[in-house]
């Protein structure tokens, strides 16, 4: 495997021939031989990905009531759309020709890559606090439409990018010396080099926002599951007092019933009684009452709530755990010196990249997602290919 140690612009060591032959070329091809395992996974997210991406876009604009959910997955889909369709492929590219630079190439590559992971972390917290708002707070939530989805959609993925112009500002190239040929050649940051500085500013900008997110999404789901409960324990409790109310009036059936064959007059002042407390426990004469929790809109908007917030939180449960590898092996990496980093094989390198690219999975997981767990998503696209 060719070493890289990056040397200053002005070094004067001749740069390697690039005539699609020589050195360089072969760079090209071990290098692209080293990393097979990292492009067959970046190819089965390009296409996974940008196909189910493009049916969740598909399925969310055609439905015609468009609820909150609905908006933050449709926006979370054209983020996952953009990280398959366009910044998988240039990794890609990259990796079959490492030697490859043009200007901005490298820019624009890292903005769209931690564009998209600043954009899908605000939109998730964003979907945590929605699914909070739909417990607490049901009858406001559901007056207040989808407006304030789509200005926080649009909020959340502006914000996500604009905090990634500083990789569009900053040099994500440099010059590097081939040890083994004594030549130098431009490459990326990050695609196999060793450049601590960087990895220490790309570690902050990506870890601190994942962590500190993830315990907000966390705590934000930790209250929807305690007001979902205890809404639960609230009408159980409902329940019981219905049940014993019901008792009670059965027990007055019952003794008016005997006082009636004896006394008249009685008996109709004790029918009146009865009638008087299923009427108070929403009952009909003759009938028994209807408990509070037999009404379906409260159980079902429950239920539905509390489905779709489990839905989400395996959403942001993948994503957090796809990108944890990432955090791990960045963090390793920055504890090795540049003499550790160059002693490392080509089988230790080939799988540190395998796992610090599991992140970009994400985007293609989602919309399997959304089709094993989410049955109205499921039924709308069976609907889409006429089933």
């Amino acid at each position: 495997m060719y070493h890289l140690v990056p040397v200053a612009p002005n070094s004067s060591v001749p740069p390697c021939p690039a005539d699609g032959a020589g050195p360089v070329a072969e760079l090209d091809r071990r290098f692209a031989q080293q990393q097979l395992p990292v492009i067959v996974l970046l190819l089965l997210v390009c296409i996974f990905g940008t196909v189910g991406n493009l049916l969740v876009i598909t399925v969310s604009v055609h439905r015609r009531r468009k609820s909150s959910a609905t908006v933050f997955i449709l926006a979370l889909a054209g983020v996952d759309l953009v990280i398959s369709a366009v910044a998988v492929p240039m990794r890609v590219f990259s990796y079959f020709r490492y030697s490859y630079s043009a200007p901005g190439w490298c820019e624009t590559e890292s903005c769209l890559t931690v564009g998209s992971l600043l954009s899908s972390l605000l939109l998730l917290i964003a979907i945590a606090e929605d699914r909070l708002r739909a417990v607490r707070r049901p009858t406001d939530f559901y007056l207040s439409g989808n407006r304030r989805a789509v200005l926080v959609s649009v909020a959340a993925l502006t914000l996500g990018f604009l905090l990634s112009v500083p990789y569009l500002l900053t040099a994500q190239e440099g010059v590097f010396l081939l040890q083994e040929l004594n030549c130098t050649m431009t490459a990326c940051f990050g695609l196999g080099t060793n450049n601590h500085a960087w990895a220490l500013a790309s570690f902050i900008i990506v870890t601190v926002p994942i962590f500190s997110s993830g315990f907000v999404i966390v705590v934000i789901y930790a209250m929807v599951y305690k007001r979902v409960y205890d809404s639960r324990a609230a009408a159980m409790g409902m329940g019981r007092m219905h049940e014993s109310l019901q008792t009670q009036t059965e027990t007055l059936q019952l003794e008016g019933r005997l006082q009636q064959e004896n006394l008249q007059p009685e008996g109709r002042l004790q029918q009146e009684n009865t009638e008087s407390l299923q009427q108070e426990t929403a009952g009909s004469p003759g009938g028994p009452p209807e408990p509070l929790t037999a009404r379906p809109s409260q159980r079902v908007v429950l239920l539905h709530h509390f489905r779709l917030a489990k839905m989400l939180l395996l959403v942001t449960t993948v994503f957090l755990v796809t990108w944890l590898s990432h955090v791990i092996l960045t963090i390793y990496i920055m504890t090795l010196s540049p003499e550790d980093y160059r002693r490392l094989s080509d089988v230790e390198l080939g799988v540190s990249n395998f796992f610090q690219h599991l992140y970009f999975l994400n985007s293609a997981l989602n919309p399997v997602i959304y089709t094993i767990a989410y049955r109205s998503f499921r039924r709308r696209l069976g609907a889409l290919f006429g089933r």
